[in-house]
């Protein structure tokens, strides 16, 4: 993404400063009066600064935020842990594949049933016995396959799901690390507004005390400085709400004020190409790749459940070492040093009725896979809908956005003239208000254009799947 460095509201028009300096000092004067200041501000004499207030605050560049939420975010933890279960699922099911091993031991000390009856003498019994098994699966038709590549293909969904998690974190990020910024700049747009206002007001005192002005032009002036000050109050607070905002997508709650540092330029130089793109986001983007690798495991576990109804065959081998009193068997003459032996054999299992449980499942299976498809083919149009709208968009937001400087430029100028005309006689109060109403509304349509246009850059990005971390 590109970046140009932020156009400050007033300084399109390439106006100069035309409030003098006592005029300034009375307008912070009042201001600090009639809205409580939480951060420290300063004041130059030039408009440039006059729309930078300066916020307390932790500072913070988009990548830092960006890697903050990336490794604070639950979201992505929860598809970690949900990676590590499939990993360990797929080596479940290649398990099958290698010998089974199993030892046990048993230790028997009882009375003897012979012994009680026949030989009162050698009435208890004190067995031990020693197996050994080892188990080889050698035949299922392809049982065991399916489920591991059933296991393989929910595991690459899982990841791509992992990764447009990221992605959408990405996205929430930058467009309230855009809004912040533009909360801060129509904050400054306000608080110039204020300016504005007040030293209009103080003209028309100026000129009623000359007995050139008239007491309804010093009430239209209180009003419009009324409005003025009700329109910082709410920047103000849209400003605290975008830093919650920024921190709640961050995920870290303990620290409600950040203040947005830029590190990279605005994207307005992005040309869209929305032939190219569709095909990029068919490729690359990690809902549509999770949705269509969901798909491959439901075929896989379609497999797995026709092929429970298939024969298997498997090889065992076993161990046996034993140690019975001869006496427990009422034989003293027998040996009575531990015996041992072999066995070999295989177990040939045929499902001939299961009570229609495999029915069941062949069912079920079939049922997850039209759903998958189903899914996959909403994904598809979902994403070729993002792209598009989000095409769109941007050609929209940048028309705005040119159609917005020419809008501030033309302000200026309304301004400028007006405030001649009403300094020599041959305009009212309210021409001049109108001029700054049209002032106060062309800098901040700016301000929504260029940031609108930001955060709808990092929407195509999202919707073309190309979002990355920094």
């Amino acid at each position: 993404m590109t970046w140009c460095e932020p156009i400050r509201p007033g300084t399109d028009g390439k106006a100069p400063l035309r409030r003098g300096l006592p005029a300034l000092f009375l307008a912070l004067l009042l201001v600090g009066s009639l809205v409580p200041l939480t951060w420290a501000e300063t004041l130059t004499t030039t408009e440039d600064t006059l729309t930078s207030p300066i916020i307390s605050g932790v500072p913070i560049t988009m990548k830092e935020a960006v890697r903050r939420a990336l490794h604070l975010r639950p979201l992505r933890k929860i598809d970690q842990d949900r990676i590590r279960n499939l990993r360990a699922t797929e080596t479940q099911a290649r398990s099958t594949y290698l010998p089974q091993l199993q030892a046990s031991y048993q230790n028997t000390y009882a009375n003897s049933f012979l012994g009680f009856f026949l030989f009162p003498n050698y009435q208890f019994v004190d067995a031990q016995l020693t197996t050994v098994t080892l188990t080889q699966l050698i035949f299922d038709f392809g049982r065991t396959t399916s489920q591991i590549s059933q296991r393989k293909w929910s595991l690459r969904a899982q990841k791509d799901t992992y990764l447009a998690t990221s992605q959408s974190i990405i996205r929430d990020v930058e467009t309230a690390y855009y809004g912040l910024i533009a909360a801060i700049e129509q904050e400054g747009v306000s608080r110039l507004n204020v300016i504005d206002a007040r030293n209009h007001l103080d003209a028309s005192l100026m000129r009623l005390k000359a007995g050139m002005g008239l007491k309804a032009d010093v009430t239209q002036a209180r009003v419009n400085l009324a409005n003025a000050i009700l329109g910082r109050i709410q920047a103000v607070n849209a400003r605290k709400k975008a830093q919650i905002v920024l921190a709640t997508t961050i995920g870290d709650m303990t620290e409600k004020h950040y203040v947005p540092v830029t590190d990279l330029p605005i994207p307005e130089g992005l040309r869209a190409r929305l032939l190219p793109d569709l095909r990029k986001a068919s490729e690359s983007n990690p809902s549509l790749l999770a949705a269509r690798h969901s798909v491959n495991a439901a075929q896989e576990n379609l497999k797995v459940a026709w092929r429970q109804n298939y024969p298997s065959l498997t090889g065992q081998a076993q161990y046996f070492l034993a140690q019975i009193p001869p006496s427990a068997l009422g034989f003293p003459s027998l040996p009575s040093g531990p015996y041992s032996s072999f066995a070999f054999g295989g177990v040939l299992n045929i499902p001939i009725f299961e009570g229609g449980g495999n029915l069941a499942q062949i069912h079920q299976a079939r049922a997850f896979l039209n759903e998958s498809i189903h899914q996959k083919e909403e994904a598809e149009l979902s994403v070729s809908s993002q792209v598009r709208q989000a095409y769109l968009d941007i050609a929209e937001a940048r028309q705005e956005l040119a159609e917005s400087r020419t809008e501030l430029q033309n302000a200026l100028e309304y301004d400028r003239l007006e405030e001649g005309s009403y300094s020599a006689g041959m305009a009212t109060a309210l021409d001049v208000i109108d001029a700054q109403t049209a002032l106060r509304k062309a800098r901040a349509d700016l301000v929504t254009a260029k940031y609108s246009l930001a955060q709808k850059v990092v929407l195509y990005h999202y919707a073309v799947g190309d979002l990355s971390p920094p």
